[in-house]
């Protein structure tokens, strides 16, 4: 059982007589705003209406009728391998329509999150299934439609033509595999006099590390000694994996020929911390984050 709020539905089937592949999403052909997940779910709850879903979704809730590893009896076809979803929705809807402030608030705080659980309990990619799709026996998200198109039991068109599909898988699978950003470019460093050509850029080893419930990124700093140059500048570049509207601190330890210090950084995008010695440097961190490391050798020319 999961945690939403619960409205069983006796209209089901104890079981699965075929695995799990396919995410159905449907709409309940009603006002899109809060309290219809509940009012959905209570309406699949009757004997007489013969017709359930695993969940129901509105702008503000999630409510659970069906176990999902129980059969809801939802889409022909694709009920025995289908999980199912009931959004507070119309199909006529058009593109403006379910780019409104509570098709979105429901796709976005409620759907998505609730189809990438889903999609991570079952092993189903976070693909888009049209017609053919459903029709191949491959796993993935699909709606209704493709689901009546594919197998002739049912006339629902449900979600509609204009139903944003692609957006909301997309949606699943950046929450379900994010990207991290790639590490910025470090500051342009100021050169003086002769020292006008760079050696070499290199990226300093990292090595995240776990103690004491902390993430350690470990970074060598080798310095001109072993590289050759007449002068370096390095840095370390520190970024949260996601932007945080609340700055988080990390901890800059630095080793070197003239003993330690260690810095606290606030950090809500990136941040470019000079390391001014040759030696060690640790990033200390309470969540995740993106720590690299930058030395620029310069050459007299002349």
């Amino acid at each position: 059982m999961t945690g939403y709020p619960q409205i069983p539905s006796p209209n089901y089937r104890a079981g699965r007589i075929k695995p799990v592949r396919l995410v159905v999403l449907h709409t309940a052909e009603t006002q899109c705003e809060p309290g219809r997940a509940v009012a959905i779910a209570t309406y699949l709850a009757r004997p007489e209406v013969q017709a359930s879903a695993h969940y129901c979704v509105d702008p503000e809730a999630t409510v659970q009728g069906v176990q999902e590893e129980d059969t809801a009896w939802a889409a022909p076809g694709a009920n025995a391998d289908g999980i199912q979803i009931e959004q507070a929705a119309y199909a006529r809807l058009d593109a403006d329509g379910w780019a409104g402030v509570g098709p979105q608030q429901m796709m976005t705080g409620q759907l998505v999150p609730l189809v990438a659980g889903i999609c991570e309990r079952w092993n189903i990619p976070p693909v888009a299934l049209d017609t053919a799709g459903v029709l191949s026996g491959a796993a993935g998200i699909t709606t209704h439609v493709c689901v009546s198109e594919a197998f002739g039991l049912s006339d629902h068109w449900d979600c509609g033509p204009d139903y944003p599909l692609d957006a909301v898988v997309a949606q699943v699978a950046a929450l379900l595999h994010p990207i991290p950003p790639a590490p910025p470019a470090p500051p342009t460093p100021s050169i003086t006099g002769d020292q006008d050509m760079a050696l070499t850029i290199i990226e300093a080893t990292e090595r995240p590390t776990q103690f004491n419930n902390r993430t350690v990124w470990d970074l060598a700093i080798s310095g001109p000694a072993q590289l050759g140059g007449t002068a370096v500048q390095s840095w370390v570049t520190i970024m949260p994996v996601d932007p945080q509207a609340t700055p988080i601190k990390a901890d800059v330890h630095c080793t070197g020929p003239d003993g330690a210090v260690v810095n606290t950084v606030e950090v809500s995008a990136v941040a470019f911390w000079p390391v001014p010695f040759t030696g060690r440097v640790s990033v200390v961190a309470d969540v995740p984050l993106l720590v690299h490391g930058r030395e620029i050798h310069y050459q007299a020319t002349a």
